[in-house]
């Protein structure tokens, strides 16, 4: 359930989850000349949003995406998107088995 005690849809998580891996593809994509304003609103967005789709563990990613792009810092930046990736694609997995 999610902080409002409404369930979310598995479509909508799916949609969520296919949305995450569109932007971390586009953040590894310029990952030697990043776009630090596009990786920290997408962490911040993850981060103030994951728990809303029922993906608590996602927060703590990312507020450390966030601040990769925040602070500029190259090596945060592909330590959490290796972290961030391998994260949601077994969400992704888990979502798709349990279907």
């Amino acid at each position: 359930m999610s902080e409002s005690g409404m369930a979310v849809p598995l479509e909508s998580k799916q949609k969520y989850l296919s949305r995450r891996l569109g932007e971390l593809a586009k953040i590894q994509e310029m990952i030697h000349t990043p776009d630090w304003e596009f990786v920290a609103k997408v962490g911040h967005q993850i981060k103030g949003n994951a728990k809303t789709f029922e993906f608590p563990s996602l927060s703590d990613l990312g507020s450390r995406l966030e601040e990769a792009g925040k602070t500029k810092d190259s090596r945060l930046l592909k330590d959490v998107c290796a972290e961030l990736l391998a994260s949601l694609e077994s969400l992704n997995q888990n979502l798709t088995s349990s279907v």
